[in-house]
């Protein structure tokens, strides 16, 4: 008989309930079955004890996104159609420095009492005000991208939201990374995970689709369209330090 696959062996630790004596009793015969084969594995050395016993990361969910709260610039107290900066950088704020403010309102409010909302100093500023020390780059690339999430910071980042994918156009949107997802079959061969204040940009059309941006995928195709269009090195985002 051919063994199962490691996927369902895992479905076999997910449920398993300690309370259910036959459950139990099944895994203590599976544990004397390895310790005959090679009692090492039941040491405190190995190497998927020491993985098991590592505490999880409390500011990553368990896709390893970051918990990033979403704020939709859609109803922001003033200027909703041209805060999404504001709003990205609210995200960074609250994730880095929870306790600074309740909402992408309080943040704003901060901003206009700097300048306008579409500063990149303004906004390094009203950062730095929370606590948070950043600075603003026009010369980005995606090995700073990933950089910045192995270091579990989001990044807020400006992209062409406007016109076709083979085209984009526009003054800029803001929208913040949270996360990676590799994957051979997505365009580019990654999915990026962002939050766009906006909702769900349609990357062949520059239309969006629906007003929820939380946690969406946008392809590495896409954001080489419309992050860096002038070449590996054009993205604009914020940097910001633990």
């Amino acid at each position: 008989m051919e063994p199962f696959g490691r996927d369902k062996f895992l479905d076999f630790i997910k449920y398993f309930n300690k309370a259910n004596p036959t459950q139990t009793s099944a895994f203590w015969e599976l544990y004397d079955k390895v310790v005959a084969l090679d009692p090492s594995l039941m040491t405190d050395d190995a190497n998927w004890v020491r993985v098991y016993r590592s505490k999880p990361d409390p500011s990553k969910s368990d896709d390893g996104v970051l918990n990033v709260p979403y704020y939709s610039q859609r109803d922001n107290y003033r200027d909703a159609n041209r805060t999404c900066f504001s709003s990205s950088c609210a995200m960074l704020c609250k994730f880095m420095k929870p306790n600074s403010i309740n909402n992408d309102d309080d943040y704003i409010k901060e901003v206009f009492k700097r300048g306008d909302t579409t500063s990149s100093s303004v906004q390094v500023a009203t950062l730095q005000y929370f606590g948070i020390y950043s600075s603003f780059s026009s010369i980005l690339s995606f090995s700073n991208l990933d950089a910045q999430l192995a270091k579990g910071i989001p990044v807020p980042i400006g992209i062409l939201h406007h016109g076709p994918s083979s085209a984009p156009s526009g003054g800029g949107h803001w929208i913040i990374v949270i996360g990676k997802e590799v994957n051979a079959s997505a365009p580019g061969g990654a999915y990026y995970i962002v939050n766009d204040p906006w909702g769900e940009l349609d990357n062949a059309s520059g239309t969006y689709i629906s007003t929820n941006g939380s946690h969406l995928k946008y392809s590495k195709s896409m954001l080489t369209a419309r992050w860096t269009p002038e070449g590996p090195t054009s993205g604009w985002g914020i940097v910001a330090k633990k």
